[in-house]
């Protein structure tokens, strides 16, 4: 899943990057508190989420309506993609610029902004969890709370999808991604 909308959501002409302290917005709260219900459904028995405030409040908000109450356990391996000196700037000018363009068109997944991962070096990160949290609970439904590029990132390398796939595919706040 990924958390509910948070402060720098905002200002989506910036590149957030891991933004650790960005908080949910109010509308981030309510639409933390509008997904239990779906969740209630999966019952899950352990939330993991992210380090970023963000996917904690989005964590506790839904493991506190929960029936049956979660454990919750953090991991940074579910931190958002890091940007590197892109983070803060505008995405006009450090995305869509002929560096970046060229960059991703000869890099694929291996693209990675000056300072920051790769497309593939956070599919991998994702993978590493989601092994680890699959062999830990084997038999145990889990609820896992990250970011939109990193599951994005997971998703084009488990699927094989193209870089312009990765960068379109949008995951809305707090939308569910199954992987059975």
């Amino acid at each position: 899943m990924r958390h509910a909308e948070a402060a720098h959501n905002l200002k989506p002409s910036l590149v957030a990057g891991q933004a650790i302290g960005s908080p949910l917005t109010p509308h981030g709260l309510k639409q933390a508190k509008d997904v239990r219900s779906k969740i209630n459904e999966l019952r899950p028995r352990y939330i993991y989420y992210s380090p970023a405030l963000r996917c904690r409040q989005s964590a506790e908000i839904i493991a506190d309506s929960l029936s049956e109450k979660p454990e919750l356990i953090e991991d940074s391996r579910l931190l958002e993609m890091d940007q590197g000196r892109a983070v803060g700037r505008s995405k006009l000018l450090s995305v869509i610029n002929p560096k970046s363009v060229i960059g991703l068109l000869a890099n694929g997944l291996k693209f990675h902004f000056p300072g920051g991962e790769s497309f593939e070096q956070v599919a991998e990160r994702m993978q590493a969890v989601i092994t680890d949290i699959r062999a830990q609970h084997k038999d145990a439904d889990v609820l896992i709370c990250t970011h939109g590029l990193a599951i994005r990132c997971f998703l084009a390398k488990h699927y094989g999808w193209s870089v312009y796939r990765l960068l379109t595919k949008k995951i809305a706040p707090t939308q569910l991604v199954s992987l059975e």
